[in-house]
């Protein structure tokens, strides 16, 4: 009997460790997300997934979600991760700001800077992408 609780243990424990590992960085802030798969670069396959989508996939090196202008606060959601903005950048109304978390696994390097979490404030929504936001923005 010691020996089957001692593995259930294990078993309880594992499963812990590997649903916290591949829960979503962005929990919280609605249910679809586009998952980079692959390559952590602008190569990168992106796909439309919900969170019991991402829950499967090993080969994930990004994500990013939408968000209404209006809810949401660039700084808050800085702060909720610990993050720290590095640089902001102006482009077609659009404003970027790209920062680091120690909270956050995914990383690239930008600018000389090593990077996490871009936060793309647009004319009627903003766009959170880890390590960056791939594809259109």
């Amino acid at each position: 009997m010691r020996k089957f609780l001692t593995m259930a243990a294990c078993f309880v424990a594992s499963l812990i460790l590997i649903l916290t590992y591949f829960q979503p960085i962005f929990y919280g802030y609605g249910n679809a997300r586009e998952l980079y798969l692959y390559e952590n670069s602008s190569n990168a396959l992106i796909v439309s997934a919900d969170y019991h989508g991402r829950f499967n996939r090993a080969d994930v090196k990004g994500e990013s979600f939408t968000v209404d202008k209006e809810n949401f606060d660039v700084f808050a959601f800085f702060a909720r991760f610990n993050g720290k903005i590095k640089f902001t950048e102006s482009v077609d109304g659009n404003i970027s700001y790209y920062g680091y978390s120690p909270k956050i696994k995914y990383r690239c390097s930008l600018n000389g800077y090593v990077i996490n979490l871009h936060v793309c404030v647009r004319k009627t929504d903003v766009k959170i992408g880890s390590p960056i936001i791939f594809g259109s923005f």
